[in-house]
This record gives C-alpha cells, sequence and structure tokens, in this order.
C-alpha cells in the first residue's frame, strides 16, 4: 500500500536523513514542532519504506538518516556515535553460502571511548 506524502511527513524525513545524522523521536519532534505522537507513527513508516532505519543502542530508538547497510561505533562517555563502513561483507556471504539463507539485514555495534573523550595517554592514537 502507497502511504501519502504529507508535509509533516516530508519535514520529518527533512531532519532525519543526513549523514551521520542519529536522532531520536524526541530530538525529530523538538526540531520540527510536530507532535511526538505524529512524529512516531511517521518514522515508523519512513522505516518500513526504507528511507531510514531504527537503531536501538543502549534501550533508546535512533532513527539512521542512512538507510544504506553501514555498521556504527558508540562512544561509551557521551554516547556520540559515528558511522562506519560495513565491517565485513565477504563473512556474511560466506554465512549465507554455508547456512543457504539469504541475510536481508546485519549491522555491528562496536562501544568504546571517543576521542574527543579519551584521557591524555589515549589521546596519542595513530
Amino acid at each position: 500500500m502507497k502511504r501519502r506524502q504529507t508535509v509533516q511527513k516530508q519535514k520529518i524525513l527533512e531532519a532525519a536523513v543526513g549523514k551521520g545524522k542519529h536522532l531520536t523521536a524526541e530530538d525529530i519532534a523538538g526540531k520540527t514542532g510536530i507532535p511526538q505522537a505524529t512524529v512516531y507513527r511517521n518514522l515508523n513508516q519512513l522505516c518500513e519504506e526504507g528511507m531510514i532505519q531504527k537503531l536501538i543502542l543502549n534501550h533508546v530508538n535512533v532513527y539512521d538518516g542512512n538507510p544504506n547497510p553501514h555498521d556504527h561505533f558508540v562512544c561509551i562517555r557521551c554516547g556520540r556515535i559515528i558511522d562506519l563502513d560495513c565491517m565485513d561483507q565477504k563473512l556474511i556471504r560466506k554465512t549465507e553460502m554455508d547456512l543457504d539463507v539469504r541475510i536481508l539485514r546485519s549491522f555491528t555495534v562496536c562501544e568504546g571511548i571517543c576521542r574527543r573523550c579519551g584521557t591524555e595517554e589515549e589521546k596519542q592514537w595513530n
């Protein structure tokens, strides 16, 4: 079923889409002035339509403006989320062949400390 493109849905999409954007529904409601219930409903539709993707990080729904397959790094100190290239597409393809399955979606979340949050010793990373 094709859903209509409302002005509110377009504003939500514009707020959510973009390189490196990882926002909660509350963030989007605050940016757009659209009621949270409407934001949630439209975000779910946009996920179903493949325009954005929903991640659950630290028990919080985060909407990722990049619908293409990719992995994430999450800083355990500040919560910053950084997009990563898919870690190992060869392993995914091998798993598909070994198990005779088709993997439709996969993502890895790496947790650690970002350079901004690191100690002086950690800031010496290469």
